[in-house]
């Protein structure tokens, strides 16, 4: 049985996607964990402007180029950071 068959197709694509993009949260996380002696509040810079950059370079804080600009772009930065946040949460606890 799927355990994501539990939780409602519209909630699980919609909603939580909607905010965050996985593929750029998970390439965050090792990120943070090969980086993590610089400091928490560095890498955390480090991965906001790599989501700046990356956005940029392809194009998702242009209008002309997505409809979606520049929400698709903060989105995906988002991503970029709450990976970093992510792991170091993760250490925190464990």
């Amino acid at each position: 049985m799927n355990p994501l068959s539990w939780i409602p197709a519209s909630w699980w694509t919609w909603k939580f996607w909607r905010v965050l993009d996985p593929i750029h949260f998970v390439l965050a996380i090792p990120y943070a964990a090969i980086f993590r002696g610089s400091g928490f509040v560095s890498v955390l810079a480090q991965l906001a402007i790599i989501g700046v950059t990356h956005e940029l370079a392809d194009g998702d804080f242009d209008k002309s180029k997505t409809s979606t600009a520049p929400y698709e772009g903060l989105k995906d930065c988002w991503s970029f950071v709450a990976g970093g946040l992510f792991y170091y949460i993760l250490r925190w606890v464990f």
